[in-house]
């Protein structure tokens, strides 16, 4: 409602934003093609336990940082009253991760990323295990990082 009421007649606004739903699942390291050159193997029963944690976290409707997608951006601003169109894209590159990264990730504080797969069902002992893992992945060299955006472009009268 905010940014629809600062707009004029006939104004609009346009957005790229990065989906957190859509994010890049680090267990996906944990097996394939980043796995196997860095002699990687993680027993699948935790490869398993370890997706389903992280998708638990991206699906979680209690946690507003990382929940919503494409459709809720698109229902909050039409509620505005604000005609919308929309374009997902996503991005890959090559990304060193830094040890200093890993350790933020795996940080264990309110909110972090082990804490929320924590939460999600893993323990301790497993998220170390992951966390070893990862390091060893990330040592190896740079791997193929995947972002989604969605571009937004919303009007106030309807025309995009």
């Amino acid at each position: 409602d905010v940014v629809a009421c600062l707009l004029l007649p006939g104004g609009s606004i346009s957005l790229c934003e990065n989906l957190p739903r859509r994010s890049q699942r680090l267990s996906e390291f944990l097996a394939g093609e980043a796995a196997a050159a860095a002699g990687v193997e993680l027993p699948p029963v935790l490869q398993k336990r370890y997706r389903q944690a992280e998708e638990a976290v991206y699906h979680d409707a209690e946690d507003p940082v990382v929940n919503w997608d494409v459709p809720e951006l698109e229902a909050a601003l039409a509620a505005a009253g604000l005609k919308v169109q929309t374009e997902l894209t996503h991005f890959h590159r090559e990304q060193l991760i830094s040890a200093q990264q890993l350790a933020r990730w795996f940080e264990n504080a309110p909110g972090t990323y082990v804490d929320r797969l924590r939460r999600h069902g893993l323990n301790d002992e497993e998220l170390q295990s992951c966390r070893q893992l990862l390091q060893r992945v990330f040592s190896t060299g740079p791997v193929t990082w995947t972002t989604s955006a969605v571009y937004i472009i919303a009007s106030r009268d309807g025309v995009v």
